[in-house]
């Protein structure tokens, strides 16, 4: 299963970036191509073009196969909305698995589709890094705690 990740910026790549998994299972969809040279740099299969064109999603061979990421602005200033987007690769591969994720206190208002789900940056962080950063800080107090006790045997 590939994971096709479209996002405008390539905010979703250094979210991943350093993922375990043969790299070729990934593939990043971005607007310009700017990013996508510097996704290249980083040896990232990546491709850019319009979101909402269905011909992107036909240069990335997007099938029922894949699992699509996808995360943009719900109303952006400029470029496709999300629902144009999430509405493009469903026309290109109906029933293609999509996590839309989102960073709002809710979910994007979008219609329903049976495979598609969404998931909220934030309390996903906040789930993976307070307990990081939780035992960060164990190690520092007990690096500490030994310094402190290194010269005291007896």
């Amino acid at each position: 299963m590939r994971r096709v990740v479209v996002c405008p910026t390539d905010f979703l790549f250094r979210l991943f970036q350093g993922s375990p998994g043969n790299s070729d299972s990934w593939v990043f969809l971005v607007s310009d191509g700017k990013t996508r040279t510097e996704l290249s740099r980083h040896e990232a299969n990546a491709l850019a073009g319009p979101l909402d064109d269905p011909g992107l999603y036909r240069r990335a061979h997007v099938s029922s196969s894949d699992l699509v990421m996808l995360m943009a602005p719900e109303r952006p200033r400029r470029g496709p909305s999300l629902g144009r987007i999430l509405e493009t690769i469903l026309e290109m591969a109906p029933v293609v698995p999509v996590l839309v994720v989102h960073q709002g206190p809710r979910p994007p208002s979008l219609p329903h589709h049976p495979n598609v789900s969404t998931v909220m940056l934030g309390r996903t962080m906040r789930e993976v890094l307070r307990p990081e950063m939780d035992r960060a800080l164990l190690r520092v107090r007990m690096e500490q705690m030994r310094h402190l006790l290194a010269g005291k045997e007896g």
